[in-house]
């Protein structure tokens, strides 16, 4: 989803109080970290977060494979998991492992539908107006 995605398309709004596709990716990065940690079991609570993407093409792709390393780590964490580990609240939490899992994933991916919504919005926004008739 993120490859083909430059620096420029990944900090363009659709409007100025809209998410860019980096600001996505960060609140996507910012909670499933907090997901890891709690998996972990060294989570803390955190307040609602959409830190901005900002840089140029180095940053951008940094962000994307920071994005990816977590991503593997979460499959990898997840993947540990025993029956029993599931079934228990995470700690910290009024969730099981398994509910928090869930969330996690399901936010995931609820964002990656923003991410395709503002990348159509982003091509859309970059043809050239039709002529008048």
């Amino acid at each position: 989803m993120l490859k083909d995605v430059g620096a420029d398309e990944a900090r363009w709004k659709p409007a100025h109080d809209a998410h860019s596709i980096w600001e996505e990716v960060n609140h996507i990065v910012y909670w499933s970290e907090d997901v890891f940690e709690r998996l972990e079991g060294r989570g803390v609570s955190r307040k609602q977060a959409w830190p901005e993407g900002a840089g140029g093409p180095d940053e951008w792709r940094q962000a994307v494979a920071r994005t990816v390393r977590l991503h593997a780590a979460l499959v990898r964490r997840i993947g540990w998991a025993t029956p029993a580990a599931l079934a228990r609240k995470s700690p910290r939490s009024r969730y099981t492992t398994a509910q928090l899992i869930l969330g996690c994933a399901s936010h995931i991916a609820y964002h990656t539908g923003q991410i395709a919504v503002i990348r159509r919005l982003y091509g859309h926004a970059q043809q050239p107006a039709p002529p008048a008739v």
